[in-house]
């Protein structure tokens, strides 16, 4: 019996550490459920990693629909934490969330606007493991943050940050991506749409700019990439850059690769791809990469 009393007491310590951290727009709570939801996203990314930190368990963070304004400062992930969006805000589930026939289609909209003032979501550094950020429309961001500045429209990714089943549009850049710059890291299940990028590099990718350095990846999978200024996806740098199951469609250069654009990438792989109608000297430009399967 004695034994057995401790085993019990020994697992609810480790569920204990366990948390969801809720976010609604107006609220000013603790975070500790609906009723009692935090306001603001990065206050309550915070937290989780200051949990994280403490107890090595992996936490999430709930964003229930609504519009959140990074005009003043991008959210910064953090290594250890889930950012969820696209919830009614009554949910107990993940798989509670109302979606239509895409992954990207949430009933209810979390929306992350840059104000054409901040890029919408960052990192700083690389993590261990996989951590995703799930169900955002990501949009007005303008590539300015802490990180990689004139970059990045919408999102900077760094390796093992999983951006899925989000929408990013109406982004813009002066440099690199539009809407996404992946240095390192993973999009699957996306709409990349209507991004644009100023830069006088043609093409400098007004969709995806994915720049691994040696000894990373970027995965790009899962997604529609279409109707972006200056090139839907540009691959460089000396990491591994895997592009799969995509459509890539109606995008436009002034130059070259108004698809897809690889510059001596230290190694990329493009399969199972369909790259339609878009429009420019050229829809794929390959210096150096493999296309397997694709049309």
């Amino acid at each position: 019996m004695k034994k057995m009393i401790t085993l019990m007491l020994g697992i609810i310590m480790v569920t204990s550490t366990q948390a969801t951290i809720y976010v609604a727009s107006g609220s000013s709570g603790d975070g500790s459920s609906w009723a009692t939801a935090m306001g603001d996203i990065q206050s309550a990314v915070n937290a989780a990693q200051v949990l994280y930190s403490s107890t090595s368990t992996p936490q999430n963070v709930w964003v229930k629909a609504g519009t959140y304004s990074t005009a003043t400062a991008s959210i910064l992930m953090k290594e250890g934490v889930n950012m969820y969006g696209g919830f009614a805000g009554t949910e107990t589930e993940l798989s509670q969330r109302a979606k239509g026939v895409n992954p990207w289609d949430y009933t209810n909209v979390t929306t992350l606007d840059g104000g054409a003032a901040k890029r919408c979501i960052e990192v700083s550094a690389n993590f261990a493991s996989v951590y995703v950020i799930d169900g955002f429309t990501i949009t007005n961001g303008n590539g300015q943050g802490t990180q990689l500045n004139n970059s990045g429209g919408g999102v900077v990714l760094r390796s093992n940050l999983k951006l899925q089943n989000c929408i990013v549009t109406g982004n813009t850049t002066s440099g690199n991506g539009g809407g996404i710059n992946s240095v390192g890291g993973i999009v699957s299940n996306c709409l990349v749409y209507s991004n644009a990028t100023t830069s006088a590099t043609v093409p400098s990718a007004g969709g995806i700019y994915a720049a691994p350095a040696a000894g990373y990846t970027s995965v790009i999978e899962n997604s529609v990439i279409e109707q972006n200024a200056q090139g839907g996806v540009r691959i460089q740098s000396a990491g591994t850059t895997t592009l799969n199951n995509l459509i890539i469609r109606n995008n436009t250069s002034t130059g070259a690769g108004a698809g897809i654009y690889t510059n001596n990438p230290g190694s990329c792989t493009i399969t199972n791809c369909l790259i339609t109608n878009n429009s420019g000297n050229n829809s794929v430009y390959l210096n150096k990469g493999t296309m397997v399967n694709s049309t």
